[in-house]
Formats: structure tokens, sequence, C-alpha cells
């Protein structure tokens, strides 16, 4: 995971020691759309050690995750080699207006977002995603219940009720939850960008809760 920072240097050390995690359990709400066909393949953004692109990959989507940490990129390349799944990984720095994976400009059949929050770039991530393709994400979120002592704290990478709807306008939501636990606060979002189809959905997912 990562917050709103872009600089890897900061979570080289993190991610040089511990397990992998497990995927976003938001991301369940992919898998009957990853069954049916993306398309595209999927771009894992901030990918981390690249759980969620692992965990894609091995539901049959091709998946790429872009980090900035060259210890993450490292990390996730080596996994992928053993579990034999069809994902790769680049170390890159997203920034707005330029391409997500400049090595594969895209556009991406899912676009995929857990704990990394830059609101300027919301334009470029919704840009990334096909015609036909969704978005994930997944974000800290400020909550009444919000525990005090969960991170992030500073407000600027916690997303306000609602706001992430507001920042995805255009895309067709097909699955949006909030809540708070012991452990934090989260929003997440699956929405869809219009595509030409005639056969796109406008059904609802049920939420999944973390």
């Amino acid at each position: 995971m990562a917050t709103a920072s872009s600089n890897g240097t900061s979570w080289d050390e993190r991610h040089a020691r511990g397990g992998f995690p497990p995927p976003h359990p938001w991301l369940r709400t992919l898998a009957p759309l990853v069954a049916a066909g993306l398309p595209g393949p999927a771009l894992d953004v901030a990918c981390g050690l690249g759980q969620n692109a692992l965990w894609l990959a091995r539901l049959g989507c091709p998946a790429v995750g872009i980090d900035a940490s060259a210890t993450a990129v490292a990390r996730a390349r080596r996994e992928a080699e053993v579990r034999g799944v069809p994902a790769a990984f680049e170390r890159v720095e997203v920034s707005p207006g330029r391409p997500l994976c400049p090595s594969r400009p895209g556009p991406w059949g899912a676009v995929v977002v857990t704990h990394f929050l830059d609101r300027s770039l919301f334009p470029t991530l919704l840009g990334a995603v096909a015609p036909g393709g969704v978005l994930a994400y997944v974000a800290a979120l400020s909550h009444p219940l919000r525990p005090p002592a969960a991170r992030p704290r500073r407000r600027a990478f916690l997303l306000e009720p609602g706001e992430l709807l507001a920042l995805t306008a255009g895309l067709l939501p097909l699955a949006y939850g909030e809540w708070a636990d012991a452990e934090g606060a989260e929003v997440g979002l699956l929405a869809r960008r219009p595509g030409p189809s005639a056969e796109e959905t406008t059904r609802t997912i049920p939420a999944v809760r973390a």
C-alpha cells in the first residue's frame, strides 16, 4: 500500500521485510467482471508488493503493477515468477497529465488503486480506463467513527464521505461502500467507463465490506 507520496525511497525499507499481504477484500467486487472478460489488461497503481496485481493475474487477467519503490517492484517480480502468473511490474513515479505506465500507455481494462490518494491524478486515472473498462478504488475515509490513532492521519490523505463519487463523475458506479471499524475507515468504489457496446451493463454488484 502507499499514501499520497510518490517518493519510493521512504517505502523501500518497509517493502524490504515481511511477507506478502493479501489482496484488498474490496477487489472481490471485480471477480465477476474478470470472469466475464475485461476489455484489456489491468493496471495496479501504487501497487506496493503487487498483491492486487498478483491476485488478478491468478484469476486469469494479465496485470501490470507500478510503484515508485524499486524494492517493492523487485519483490513483486520475483513473486510473480514463483507463482507463475501473468503479472509484470515496473518502477514508475506517477504524475498528473502523464501516462500512468509510459512503457504501456493503455488504455486498460481495469485500473486498480488501493490506499494511494492524489486528487490531482483522478483525470489521468479516469482517462486510462478503456471504454467498457472499470476503475476499482479504495482509500482511507474521514469518518466520525474513525479511530483517532488510525493512519493516515493527515486530512489531505483522507477522502470525505461522497467525495470519491464526485471525483469519478462520468463513470457508472457498480458498487460503492463506506465503512469504519476498529482499524480505521475506508471508502470503496467499482465503476465502469461507458462504452459503445449495446451490451454495456449498468447492473449493480452488491457492495463488499472490507
